[in-house]
């Protein structure tokens, strides 16, 4: 069971005595040269206010309720290892393979899909699956210390990877762990690949991992090309509903029962960013029932923190002269802000090129805990 937050002093406190300078310093803040821009300047300052807030929330949660958090993570965390983005490595798969690009659709899955055509065409579905298997390998590293930081704070893990960096960074610190000797016990974690996704509530200090879209060593499982998004997410375009709920009836659990700590995920994907709109809209109209019924909502509140880089360069609207529009330009970040904390997701920005910070921000979270 989840405690219910109490805001305000005890939050406060919590923030104060954690002496939080270091992480605040990473918070968004414009350039030398932006700086100039007093007005751009009331963005920043907007998105910091927001992140500060949201931050001070986030150390709040994982003091009180660290055993409810489950982390969700996309593509992005894997890079350092040197694992391709989506869009490194379809450009990598079209120039190999020598696709033809005309008449395609920007989307990953339609592009994802447009190879696996003509691959089969070409009689080379088995180079497809080892060209995508060799390519979501670490080559640089196999794990690193934000992986590392990560399996200490966190028991459960789901991941939108095929790869397996998560599982790595386990069976690296446990060979470090028995020369260095200490009090680290690091459990073998169980790990649940699609379609045989269930969240396991009665457990939650046992180490899980879930591959939400498959793993790389099961091609079956893969979520890439389109039909196979489909399946589990439905059409957005041809607006077909979903044939497998495996993907849905998991994260609606998660949603409903765990705070979730968002990092990598990109909310510009229609897929991911649908399927929980949907969620947080149902959890919604179901607390407005119980209310009307039973005379309360429920009790398990939970909080989602999206962790971000941020850059004004998505949010910044010019007109036909060339000009920023400033006032449509913080009224974008608004509505974005807006939409996100709708979904019940507390979005903490940092500054675009200062990655560290998810290491500082994992490393003082495990550093607040005494039962580590």
């Amino acid at each position: 069971m989840i405690k219910n937050s109490n805001s305000g002093q005890n939050e406060l406190s919590i923030v104060e005595d954690n002496n939080l300078s270091k992480l605040y310093s990473y918070l968004p803040s414009p350039s030398i040269y932006l700086s100039k821009d007093e007005q751009l300047k009331n963005i920043y300052s907007f998105v910091k206010e927001k992140s500060r807030s949201n931050l001070n929330k986030f150390v709040y949660e994982i003091k009180s309720n660290r055993n409810e958090f489950i982390s969700f993570l996309g593509a992005g965390i894997s890079n350092p290892l040197g694992i391709p983005l989506w869009d490194k490595l379809i450009n990598e798969m079209n120039k190999y393979f020598g696709v033809n690009k005309k008449n395609l659709e920007i989307d990953i899955p339609s592009q994802m899909e447009n190879i696996y055509l003509q691959c089969q065409e070409k009689n080379q579905k088995d180079e497809y699956y080892s060209f995508i298997k060799n390519k979501l390998k670490a080559t640089t590293i196999t794990s690193s210390s934000l992986f590392v930081n990560l399996i200490i704070c966190f028991r459960q893990h789901i991941t939108l990877n095929l790869d397996t960096s998560l599982e790595d960074a386990y069976k690296f610190l446990s060979r470090i762990s028995k020369y260095i000797g200490g009090n680290l016990i690091l459990e073998i974690p169980e790990v649940h690949i699609l379609p045989n996704l269930k969240l396991i509530t009665a457990d939650k200090v046992k180490p899980k991992i879930y591959h939400l879209h498959g793993e790389i060593n099961n091609k079956n499982s893969w979520v890439m090309r389109t039909p196979e998004y489909e399946l589990y997410y439905g059409s957005f375009l041809k607006k077909t509903i979903r044939k497998d709920n495996s993907i849905k009836t998991f994260l609606t659990e998660c949603y409903k029962n765990s705070h979730m700590i968002i990092v990598g995920v990109s909310f510009k994907d229609e897929y991911i960013k649908k399927i929980i709109e949907e969620i947080a809209r149902e959890e919604e109209l179901a607390n407005i029932e119980r209310l009307n019924i039973y005379g309360q909502q429920n009790n398990n509140q939970t909080y989602h923190f999206l962790i971000i880089p941020f850059s004004e360069k998505e949010f910044l609207i010019k007109n036909d002269q060339n000009t920023i529009e400033y006032e449509a330009s913080y009224n974008k970040v608004e509505d974005y802000l807006n939409k996100l904390e709708k979904m019940k997701i507390y979005p903490i920005f940092f500054n675009e090129d200062e990655y560290v910070f998810i290491e500082e921000l994992f490393e003082n979270s495990i550093s607040s805990n005494n039962n580590l």
